[in-house]
């Protein structure tokens, strides 16, 4: 009964979010995001999958969640091995990626996403001044 509401502000939030994220971190990069090349930006609303060059994936997942903040590097389409996903592999070549899955909620705030960013700027200027 709730689902359109509950949609309209995830959709905000997910906008908020992947508006603050290229001010504080210029190298991140969001994929399927809705742009000039992917006019249609088909993808849920309550998901951000982020990918930040040069870091590690588990280790993004095990610093923020020193910090108190919950993200997955896991996906349907990760392999079993550990190794990336083919996906990623094709959309970034011969790159260490750092990929991880944001996930919103009817719960979500937007002080849980500055939150979230502030923490993701420390966390990559703690390892060797990533941000550029």
């Amino acid at each position: 009964s709730h689902r359109e509401e509950a949609t309209e502000k995830i959709t905000a939030l997910q906008t908020y979010f992947e508006n603050q994220i290229p001010k504080v971190l210029p190298s991140a990069r969001i994929t399927a995001r809705t742009t000039e090349d992917n006019p249609m930006g088909l993808r849920s609303p309550h998901i951000t999958h982020l990918v930040v060059p040069n870091i590690d994936s588990e280790l993004l997942v095990i610093e923020l969640d020193a910090r108190g903040i919950a993200v997955s590097s896991k996906s349907a389409c990760k392999n079993e091995d550990g190794s990336e996903s083919e996906l990623l592999s094709f959309l970034y070549p011969g790159e260490n990626l750092g990929a991880i899955r944001v996930s919103y909620g009817r719960t979500t705030t937007k002080n849980e996403l500055d939150k979230s960013i502030k923490a993701l700027k420390e966390i990559l200027t703690k390892y060797n001044n990533l941000i550029k």
